[in-house]
């Protein structure tokens, strides 16, 4: 088949979660609604289908290519999904336990790949789960090389301020959850963003794998409000009112 050919075939990506439903846990949240932002997601109308436990994302023309259309050397394709989940139960929490991506780099020449992939939630954008994947290729045939990209519980970070005024992302522990589902049964608002970035001077086209489109895997639990980290204010010794003595009295004196 031609390289357009299995081009065409391959710039179109999906998005699945699985929930894995702990013992006890709340029934499965609904997915009220999926906005996409993004190149790689918004010059077809991307396809929803299932529910949050297993809910498929499509999206058309997600793909990044070099080599063609003015022999570009850098090309970037991302998709932003932001998934809005309700019907929770009060006392529990949606946590993100894994976000796996599966995908192929296809081309000839010299090329490099950066492939990332990451998840934060609104009410929290500091913490982030994400992680990146490079690879390189120089062949002078055209070769097919698998991309493997997984997210997990080491990749969870809080990001910081630096020195020089850029981010600094400092590693957490977990687990990667909404906030308590309070009355109404809001879980909340999920970002997922799917960057691959290639940079060359072959002809290369990151795609997904045989005819399948580039995948990516959300897993997420139940987990109860208790196992959520807390934040305990210590007081202040200092900022503490001293205790009032009163003077010592003279005995019988009148």
């Amino acid at each position: 088949m031609h390289f357009s050919s299995l081009l065409a075939a391959g710039l179109s990506a999906t998005i699945t979660t699985a929930l894995a439903v702990s013992p006890r846990a709340p029934a499965v949240p609904r997915i009220l609604k999926v906005d996409f932002t993004g190149n790689g997601c918004t010059a077809n109308t991307p396809k929803v289908s299932g529910s949050a436990s297993r809910l498929t994302l499509s999206l058309g023309d997600f793909g990044s290519h070099i080599g063609y259309e003015g022999d570009r050397p850098l090309s970037v394709g991302s998709c932003n999904a932001q998934i809005t989940i309700d019907d929770g139960v009060p006392g529990w929490a949606l946590a993100v336990k894994k976000v796996s991506v599966e995908g192929s780099l296809f081309g000839a020449g010299s090329g490099n790949l950066t492939l990332s992939s990451l998840a934060f939630w609104q009410h929290s954008p500091d913490i982030t789960f994400s992680n990146t994947a490079r690879v390189s290729s120089t062949n002078t045939r055209p070769t097919v090389q698998n991309v493997n990209l997984e997210v997990g519980p080491e990749n969870l970070g809080r990001t910081e301020p630096g020195s020089d005024g850029n981010g600094v992302v400092t590693p957490i522990d977990g687990p990667f959850a909404s906030e308590c589902v309070a009355e109404g049964g809001n879980v909340g608002l999920l970002v997922i963003n799917l960057t691959a970035s290639l940079r060359g001077s072959g002809i290369y086209a990151f795609t997904g794998k045989g005819d399948a489109p580039v995948t990516e895997y959300v897993e997420l639990e139940w987990i109860p409000c208790d196992n959520l980290p807390v934040d305990i204010e210590i007081p202040d010794p200092a900022a503490e009112e001293p205790v009032r003595e009163d003077p010592p009295t003279d005995g019988g004196a009148e």
